[in-house]
């Protein structure tokens, strides 16, 4: 005999997503408490399972934010999604995570952490104190 206990436990297991960002785009997703689609008019929001994917599309990433995909599966559709100038959307690129709106509200319901790449800050001189008092947990590597 099925529980519902058994069947609410039967959630989504979508895992941790990534999302990389850049000075400018870290400040925004803090003070909106959003994160929104790369461009606009997106019909999507890129994430990744890829923990390691710093300089995938631009070099000025200096922050990954580590979400609940659980969660956000719970409220969000989420597909494979593979950009490509030939081929777009065809989920053939398996690391990479489409959250099918142009935004995701209650960013913060879904952090897990927040980690800061020290080398590239330092590259690009931006002053990681500064959101340290943004975010206190913060973690520089």
């Amino acid at each position: 005999m099925i529980k519902l206990i058994d069947i609410l436990r039967e959630a989504k297991q979508v895992g941790t997503l990534y999302h990389f960002t850049d000075e400018e785009g870290f400040r925004g997703i803090l003070e909106s408490n959003e994160l929104l689609a790369s461009y606009q008019n997106a019909a999507h929001v890129s994430l990744t399972r890829d923990k390691n994917g710093w300089h995938v599309g631009t070099s000025d990433n200096i922050f990954r934010i580590s979400l609940d995909g659980d969660k956000i599966s719970n409220k969000y559709k989420i597909r494979p999604y593979e950009w490509d100038e030939l081929d777009r959307g065809s989920g053939n690129t398996e690391s990479e995570e489409a959250v099918i709106t142009d935004k995701i509200t209650n960013i913060n319901n879904y952090i897990i952490d927040i980690v800061a790449n020290e080398e590239t800050a330092d590259i690009l001189e931006v002053d990681l104190d500064e959101f340290q008092d943004l975010y206190p947990d913060l973690k520089i590597i």
